[in-house]
């Protein structure tokens, strides 16, 4: 799902993952009009063997930087195909984020659960900070 040259967008994609108690959500750190979202959690040991697609949506989302997306939920603008309700940020376990913006460009995350899990409003960035907010105006992913 990537394309282009810029390998940083691999892991630091300018999103941030979160947990309302419920439902995992997708911080969108950057403007952009978001045409498709694929999110996959790997777990367990032996983690090619654990991998699972667990969001997939299509469609013409307009996000301003700090908008939120309910993973597998109700997004205005977009259509889910995949939707999986029981996905949980268990610890050790990973999520890979891939969205294609409106021009087909592909920017990705990589969200490494801690330990100690995600709390119900704590946000996660790619590189393994928890935070208050899904976006701060310092985050290094912003803009590049």
């Amino acid at each position: 799902m990537l394309s282009g040259c810029n390998r940083n967008y691999e892991i630091l994609g300018p999103y941030s993952l979160g947990f309302d108690g419920t439902h995992l959500v997708i911080g969108v750190c950057e403007d952009m009009t978001i045409s498709g979202v694929r999110l996959s959690q790997t777990t367990g040991a032996r983690r090619a063997d654990d991998t699972r697609v667990v969001w997939t949506a299509v469609g013409d989302l307009h996000a301003r930087s700090g908008d939120t997306m309910i993973v597998a939920g109700q997004n205005s603008g977009l259509r889910n195909s995949i939707a999986l309700d029981d996905v949980n940020p268990v610890p050790g376990s990973r999520f890979d984020l891939g969205l294609n913006d409106i021009s087909e460009a592909s920017l990705s995350a990589a969200f490494e659960i801690p330990d100690d899990g995600l709390a119900p409003g704590a946000w996660l960035t790619p590189l393994g900070e928890i935070r208050d907010t899904p976006c701060e105006p310092d985050d290094p992913t912003v803009g590049e």
